[in-house]
């Protein structure tokens, strides 16, 4: 992908042009993309297989304005199909569509597999959240750490991700969430451990099992812009298949880190 297939806004324009009045509306979250492009250059010069850049989940308009809630995986995943897919579908203009508050986890169809991943994120939003839990998800500022495509966390290198957990940070340091949900807690290349070593930390609250090796957290950011965030680190929604085991590990946690609480607190 060259730099211009983001920054030109003709590039996927809707006829009417739309889509270029809408990047003009949105200057933070293209001085972010224009930095997932920046990262997807020096990657590739190392020599990294990389399958293009996908850095929002949701609409721009969340990530512009802020969002009580964040949902943040590690990175999107790819093959060596995935970027002609993303061009031919229009994935990275739908963002910028002021006439829809898009969420790739609920609107978009073209998954690879059974739509199972998004169907397990969507249910863990409604046990989280309760009946809010579909419209919390649309309303939250959908991201990865890592914005670009690879096969997987392991296909890329140390100072890829590192510069991942550095973007993710400085855009929820604008996003400014009150609770950020994490789509995996593994000690290492996860949502959960990139805002552990960031310049927020986490404090940690509760930890349950939900079967297997699988296991639930709950914390708080520890330092910095975010201090006092809720966290919740999910098992990763792709592997983890049994929605039921998680509810009773939701339903484990200690009173005082009871996740029902978060409902009232969205927007």
């Amino acid at each position: 992908m060259s730099p211009e297939t983001i920054a030109t806004p003709s590039q996927g324009q809707t006829p009417d042009g739309r889509y270029g009045i809408a990047m003009a509306k949105y200057p933070v979250t293209r001085r972010f993309e224009s930095s997932a492009q920046e990262m997807l250059r020096e990657a590739e010069s190392r020599g990294e297989l990389i399958y293009g850049v996908k850095p929002w989940y949701c609409s721009a308009s969340l990530i512009e304005r802020g969002a009580e809630v964040a949902f943040v995986g590690a990175n999107p995943g790819g093959r060596s199909q995935s970027e002609a897919d993303d061009s031919r579908l229009g994935i990275l203009e739908r963002p910028y569509d002021d006439e829809s508050l898009y969420n790739a986890w609920l609107d978009d169809t073209h998954w690879e597999g059974d739509g199972g991943h998004q169907q397990r994120v969507a249910a863990a939003f409604e046990i989280l959240f309760g009946s809010s839990g579909r419209d919390t998800l649309r309303k939250a500022a959908c991201l990865n750490v890592v914005p670009l495509r690879t096969s997987g966390t392991n296909d890329m290198s140390t100072t890829t991700w590192n510069n991942g957990v550095n973007w993710v940070s400085d855009v929820l340091e604008h996003v400014q969430p009150g609770t950020v949900i994490c789509n995996g807690n593994g000690s290492a290349r996860s949502a959960w451990s990139a805002i552990n070593v960031s310049r927020f930390g986490i404090e940690a609250i509760d930890e349950k099992q939900v079967y297997g090796t699988f296991r639930l957290k709950r914390g708080r950011i520890a330092r910095g812009a975010l201090s006092g965030a809720e966290v919740i680190g999910l098992p990763h929604l792709a592997r983890m298949k049994s929605i039921p085991q998680l509810q009773q590990a939701v339903q484990r946690l200690e009173p005082q880190c009871r996740i029902g609480s978060l409902e009232s607190n969205t927007k």
